[in-house]
């Protein structure tokens, strides 16, 4: 009886300790559902009435993240130039900023202002509130311009919308500035001070830090952040033959997804010159810049079709839009591909590309959940405390990491399970050393 008993003690000590690993394991408990929330996107259809009349329609749309349950959220009488969605509030419900662009022909910092309105869509992107001014952002410089925000990005707790503001005199006076917007009140403070500036970009990573292009005197565009708890900024990037255009900030706030602005088409295509909808691919190059070190590197297999514009929230995928070309068939890893241009994902790691809607204007992927660690969590009846992993609701925050979890974490899993099995063996070997 006494060897059965060790038996016994031995191997549910084992199975117990097994389960709470299994429970705890980070390669089970990643990839949950959910990780990547709904798209938007924009779409402006104009109409010419006559010789000096066009009607402008300005949409902002959502789809779920496999690019079904397609929604029209907000309509405008103005050309919408930019669109940005927060993560998930409180109610789990999504912010959603666009920027329209001022009246034609208008004369006056007041008059050519450029309004950001917001509307608040459900989980599935779904509206569940009435579009709403949020602020006007006069011109930047006098007399007649064209008065536009460039990109928005809200800040991580979703309390701050970042706009880069542009105002284009065609007369050499332009000028461009980073502006925050207070997402309740619409009251506004500057980050970037208005500057003769075409490629000023800007955008929050994960962490809250600011990150930006900008062009210094010699006209070499360069990347400069803004930490959150150092209003004073740094520079990055420091090269010469790369001209690096801010376009995003990964997930993990490892690296800035930026385009290089040095060819002509490719400087008429981001910032301030750019066209409103990208209808053409410009052919340019797309790099990563480490926010470590500000080393540049390429992205591996990105096909030459492809157009990057955001991180997808898990972090392992860009999205853009992918133009009809003669290169399709050897990269686009569907059999039944269409011949117009579609929003598209590229697999960082498998370096694939699969479609994801036949509509384009996509802006941004807004994240859903992350992984929240619960420590010292007792399972009834294995009279042991193991931890737990679980999908939470991410309130105003993008998904930090959905990658397994590696490091410290499963050293001290390996190294305990050791010291266990080893207990164990010796607990069986005493036992039946011993027997009678």
């Amino acid at each position: 009886m006494r060897v059965k008993n060790y038996y016994l003690i031995s191997i549910f000590t084992v199975a117990a300790y097994l389960t709470g690993s299994m429970i705890y394991s980070p390669s089970v408990s990643a990839a949950q559902d959910g990780e990547n929330g709904p798209i938007v996107y924009t779409e402006n259809t104009y109409d010419v009435k006559g010789e000096d009349s066009v009607e402008v329609q300005g949409k902002v749309i959502t789809t779920s993240q496999d690019g079904s349950n397609e929604q029209v959220v907000a309509e405008t009488e103005n050309a919408i130039s930019a669109a940005g969605i927060s993560g998930p509030t409180a109610e789990n419900n999504h912010d959603i900023a666009y920027g329209e662009i001022s009246e034609v022909g208008c004369v006056g910092s007041s008059d050519c202002a450029a309004t950001v309105s917001k509307v608040t869509t459900d989980k599935d992107g779904v509206a569940v509130g009435t579009p709403a001014e949020l602020t006007k952002l006069d011109s930047l410089v006098d007399g007649k311009s064209e008065n536009r925000v460039g990109n928005l990005s809200y800040s991580p707790d979703g309390k701050t919308v970042l706009a880069t503001q542009y105002s284009d005199k065609r007369r050499g006076d332009d000028k461009s500035a980073v502006i925050a917007i207070d997402n309740d009140t619409g009251a506004t403070s500057e980050v970037v001070a208005p500057r003769e500036d075409p490629h000023l970009n800007a955008g929050y990573a994960d962490d809250g830090t600011i990150y930006y292009s900008r062009t210094n005197k010699r006209g070499n565009v360069d990347i400069w952040y803004i930490k959150k708890d150092n209003p004073t900024p740094e520079r990055l990037t420091k090269t010469r033959r790369i001209n690096e255009f801010f376009l995003d900030v990964s997930p993990d706030n490892k690296s800035v997804l930026v385009v290089d602005v040095n060819s002509e088409s490719c400087y008429y295509s981001y910032g301030m010159y750019a066209s409103l909808n990208l209808d053409y691919n410009p052919y340019c190059d797309y790099y990563l810049v480490s926010t470590a070190d500000g080393s540049i590197s390429t992205i591996s297999g990105l096909p030459e079709e492809f157009v990057p514009a955001y991180f997808s929230p898990d972090n392992t995928k860009l999205i853009g839009t992918r133009f009809a070309g003669l290169t399709l068939a050897r990269s686009f890893n569907i059999s039944d591909y269409p011949s117009s241009d579609v929003t598209a994902t590229f697999d960082l790691n498998t370096h694939e590309l699969a479609m994801i809607s036949e509509r384009i204007g996509v802006q941004q992927w807004a994240p859903r959940v992350e992984q929240t660690t619960v420590e010292n969590e007792t399972k009834p009846g294995m009279g042991v405390v193991v931890n737990a992993v679980k999908a939470t609701k991410k309130v105003q925050s993008k998904t930090v990491e959905t990658l397994p979890a590696t490091g410290d974490n499963m050293n001290t899993l390996v190294y305990s399970m050791i010291a266990l099995l080893i207990a164990s063996a010796g607990s069986i070997w005493y036992t039946l050393s011993n027997r009678k």
